[in-house]
């Protein structure tokens, strides 16, 4: 079962005797701290090993030109898009290319900002893009949920192992908001501890095979690792 936000942050409290329980910082601002380093890990989990974080839902394209919403308020990636009847894949482009001839034989759409949800989709227009009334199946990266409590859990795709990152940071915060005590050695620890285990993280979560298809047998590694090799 995966640890609630209560478990992370009294940790984070616990690795320094000068952390005081509500003088620091109260348990509210805790909780939204955590939530945003959760979502931020969480994202660049799903980058590394989208097979993982993939969800999918469906709507329906409607006006003219058809126009089709995601509705989901912090989706993380939008993966594929297809007709619901045909299962027919939507090719997903920049405005910019609309009218290039190499999408000219397939259907075609443009993402754009929403005010409400995660973007709108724009139909080309044509004739063989998608049409006011299709239905439309769509995959994407689904965020975790918001932590907003104390009883709030951790995202059971986050895996265990990586917890201390977010004690870390919550322990660094805490470190930053004393103004009354010298804490820089102590600052200086939890950054070099931090930095060790963020180098796990980036290790552990490259692209890997299971979620790659290759002719070639050799190590997917991630970027940064291959690089300096």
């Amino acid at each position: 079962m995966a640890d609630t936000a209560q478990v992370i942050i009294e940790a984070a409290y616990l690795r320094s005797t000068a952390n005081a329980p509500g003088k620091l910082a109260v348990d509210q601002e805790m909780v939204d701290y955590l939530d945003l380093v959760h979502q931020g890990y969480c994202a660049l989990l799903a980058a590394a090993a989208p097979e993982r974080w993939i969800a999918t839902d469906s709507a329906t394209w409607s006006g003219t030109p058809a126009t089709l919403a995601i509705a989901h308020s912090d989706i993380i990636d939008l993966h594929r898009i297809e007709n619901t009847a045909t299962q027919a894949e939507i090719t997903l482009g920049p405005v910019a290319e609309k009218a290039r001839a190499w999408f000219a034989g397939v259907p075609f759409c443009w993402r754009g900002a929403q005010a409400a949800g995660f973007a709108t989709l724009f139909s080309r227009g044509t004739a063989i893009d998608p049409q006011t009334g299709d239905g439309a199946t769509y995959w994407y990266l689904d965020a975790p949920a918001t932590i907003s409590a104390l009883s709030s859990t951790i995202d059971a795709r986050f895996p265990k192992r990586h917890e201390q990152l977010l004690i870390l940071d919550l322990a660094i915060y805490l470190s930053l908001k004393d103004v009354e005590e010298d804490r820089k050695d102590e600052m200086d620890r939890l950054k070099a501890e931090r930095e060790a285990h963020y180098a796990a993280f980036e290790q552990l979560n490259g692209i890997v095979h299971t979620a790659t298809q290759t002719v070639w047998p050799g190590r997917n590694r991630p970027a940064q690792a291959a690089a300096s090799s």
